[in-house]
Formats: structure tokens, sequence, C-alpha cells
């Protein structure tokens, strides 16, 4: 039996795990069956050429972006050394994004990010408030629709 500070040293040692194996593409502590808000939101109001990104808001505030989304392939200054650059280029790696044209990646398959920003800046090439960015086909953001 676990002792309170064993428990919670070992839970954030899961979770660190479970960060290090997402950043890599691997989402094994994953739960296949969630359920899905069922409101779609894309980013189709960025006026970036390139960034077309679909996806919905899961229970857990973590983001999927859907098959056959584009992301942007230009890159804003802000994005190059980050975290979601390195992340990008494992998706690449990985096959999750693949050449679609002179100006996007596809998705070639639905990926759960972290957080709608972390979705919004893979899509977009830079930097983004995800609950801004993400809008449904009113135009109203994920923030105005779920926290407010």
């Amino acid at each position: 039996k676990l002792s309170e500070a064993q428990k919670i040293i070992a839970s954030q040692c899961f979770e660190h795990i479970k960060l290090v194996a997402g950043l890599s593409g691997y989402l094994v502590f994953e739960d296949s069956t969630k359920q899905i808000s069922g409101v779609v939101y894309s980013m189709k109001y960025v006026r970036l050429s390139g960034a077309d990104g679909h996806g919905t808001l899961l229970p857990t505030e973590e983001f999927i972006v859907y098959k056959d989304s584009l992301a942007r392939k230009k890159e804003q200054a802000a994005f190059f050394g980050s975290s979601s650059k390195q992340l990008r280029n494992k998706l690449i790696e990985n096959g999750v994004l693949k050449d679609h044209d002179e100006n996007s990646y596809i998705f070639t398959q639905d990926y759960i990010f972290s957080s709608p920003s972390a979705a919004g800046n893979i899509i977009i090439g830079g930097t983004t408030n995800g609950w801004d960015a993400w809008k449904d086909d009113q135009g109203h953001s994920l923030d105005k629709n779920v926290r407010k």
C-alpha cells in the first residue's frame, strides 16, 4: 500500500511519462472511447493561406484535429525553437502530417493535442490562443462557447 506522498510522486511520474509519450506521438495512455462535444470548430476564420483545420474539444479540454485538416507550411518567427515546432517535426516524422501542396501539410489521421492552443499552433505554424482562434460555424470562439 502506498502512502499519500508516494501516491503524489507516482502520479507526477505518470503525468511526466504521459507528456513525453504524447510529444513523441504515442498516445498510449489516452482513452480511445472519449466522447466528443459534437461541435466542430475550424480555423477557416484565420486568414493564413494553407491553414484549414477542423476539430473539436474533448471533455478533458484536449483538442482533436480531424483527418484531412490542413496545416500551414510557412512558419512564423516565434514558432522556431518552440515545443510546438518540435511537435510538428515529430508529426511529420511519424507520418501524421504529410505534404499536401506548396502551402500545406495534411493530417493523415485524427490527432489529439493537449489543448486547443497546441492544436492551433500546429495548424498555423506559429503561436495562437486556441480558445480564441477555433470558431464554430457561426463564428463564435471556443472560449465564448465553453468558458463564458
